[in-house]
């Protein structure tokens, strides 16, 4: 994965300036949200939690309202359920959210 887009064209514009031909541009509208926080460092706390656990975890900034610490990038809801339930057999509460 090369990253989040806020589009399909944008996707598009960045697979060709980053020179990747082969690359498949898909949406990806389901996540498991791990938790909201207030404070970068309460964030960056359970980012690298998760991290130790194996998870690729990743956070997006909301303006006013804090942080997110998302997990996943899925095209169907069951594979962020079955992901869901592996977080929460290490402890980790979640829920699957369309992004």
């Amino acid at each position: 994965m090369s990253g989040q887009y806020a589009s399909v064209k944008e996707a598009l514009e960045a697979k060709k300036e980053l020179k990747l031909s082969d690359a498949i541009v898909k949406r990806t509208r389901f996540a498991n949200l791990i938790h909201e926080y207030e404070t970068q460092e309460l964030t960056i706390e359970m980012k690298n939690r998760l991290e130790t656990l194996g998870f690729s975890a990743y956070t997006v900034e909301y303006a006013n309202h804090g942080y997110r610490v998302f997990v996943g990038a899925f095209t169907r809801k069951s594979q962020a359920e079955k992901q869901a339930l592996e977080l929460q057999t290490k402890g980790i509460m979640c829920r699957v959210v369309d992004r």
